[in-house]
């Protein structure tokens, strides 16, 4: 542990200056007494520090030692979005071709043109099973339209000359498969498309707060995550998002999320990390916790019994000294009792009744021990 490396190199510097000064007093003295003054001396310190040792190890044999729970790392990898190409030409006045498609799934489709010489142009419209006109766009090289669609229902693309006559290719982009996330703590998958949303379900296993945050992404690339309801109602979102950002929200246990990550600006795989809450930990006077932050505005839950009304002392140590949290205490109204906020290492708060306290991410990720003396 971090204080008994501290206190190991403190003992051997006492030794270090106690020998210098050895040697600087006793020149008077031959070689072979300064030797043994010396091996005198590191007996003594030696013994000291095993005893201070003996006393760290008996006070930690007092605590009840609690090695909080860590989430299975569980890895998913998405499938590329699915790709149809057809290759035709625009080769007469007010000509237009005519592609049917029926989908499997519904979501967002893309409808891309492409190799279109320069200048020209060309009309494109999307029409449902009644021939109703449902998006419409003026096309040049490498643009097209996104479209929500539903599975199983018969849709029509016309190609109209506009502005003279060219070979073209379109692509049709399609949504890909939902993919349920509850459990996985990471996921792989791209965006390719224009306008393209990825869809994940995630049901919370308890309540509390979970973080989905973005890392891979490339340079340039911004994307945007969106957390709905069962409802469709939007639970929190962020624009622009790139490598680090993230939305941390709370959750209903057992309630079913849609996770979306969509385009925003250029195109990229990317990986989505999934932080969880943690279970409540039930503590009581004598219990040393164990436990970690791994990411942004987590919080940590523990529940103080308090068997004998006397007032205790809530700490933290063992972290690292970039790192800091909010400790506090509520009651069982949830009024704050105690609180110290961007806590480090021997901080600590006081209570004296059952409480909930709260460990909650400020600065940096890491391990630490909560002390309850």
């Amino acid at each position: 542990m971090k204080t008994k490396q501290i206190t190991s190199i403190f003992l051997a510097l006492i030794i270090i200056v106690l020998c210098t000064f050895a040697g600087c007093s006793r020149n008077d003295n031959s070689a072979e007494n300064d030797k043994v003054f010396l091996d005198e001396q590191t007996d003594k310190q030696l013994e000291l520090y095993n005893v201070m040792e003996d006393q760290n190890q008996e006070a930690e044999k007092n605590y009840k030692v609690i090695e909080a729970p860590q989430m299975k790392e569980k890895e998913l990898t998405a499938e590329k979005a699915v790709v149809e190409t057809y290759k035709g030409a625009i080769t007469k006045d007010d000509q237009t071709d005519k592609y049917n498609f029926t989908f499997s799934k519904d979501g967002r489709y893309r409808f891309d043109l492409s190799e279109i010489h320069h200048n020209i142009s060309m009309y494109v419209t999307l029409h449902d099973h009644t021939g109703d006109l449902i998006s419409e766009r003026h096309a040049v090289n490498n643009i097209g339209m996104t479209v929500g669609l539903k599975a199983n229902e018969k849709y029509e693309l016309k190609i109209k000359e506009y502005s003279g006559f060219s070979p073209y290719i379109l692509s049709v982009w399609h949504q890909k498969e939902t993919i349920n996330i509850t459990n996985a703590t990471k996921v792989t998958d791209s965006v390719e498309f224009t306008d393209q949303r990825n869809v994940y379900k995630f049901t919370p296993p308890r309540d509390g707060k979970y973080r989905f945050e973005l890392s891979e992404v490339y340079n340039g690339t911004y994307l945007e995550i969106v957390i709905l309801n069962h409802l469709d109602e939007t639970v929190k979102k962020i624009s622009s998002a790139k490598n680090g950002d993230g939305i941390t929200a709370e959750l209903k246990m057992n309630e079913e999320y849609s996770v979306q990550v969509r385009q925003n600006k250029n195109f990229s795989s990317y990986q989505l990390h999934i932080g969880y809450q943690s279970d409540t930990i039930d503590v009581k006077p004598g219990t040393m916790v164990n436990d970690s932050i791994s990411y942004k505005e987590q919080t940590n839950t523990y529940f103080f019994k308090n068997n004998d009304s006397k007032s205790h002392t809530v700490s933290i140590s063992e972290m690292d000294y970039s790192c800091a949290v909010n400790l506090i205490a509520l009651n069982h109204l949830g009024e704050e009792i105690s609180a110290v906020r961007s806590a480090k290492n021997s901080d600590k708060i006081f209570v004296s009744e059952d409480c909930t306290i709260k460990v909650e991410q400020n600065e940096d990720v890491g391990s630490y021990t909560l002390k309850i003396d």
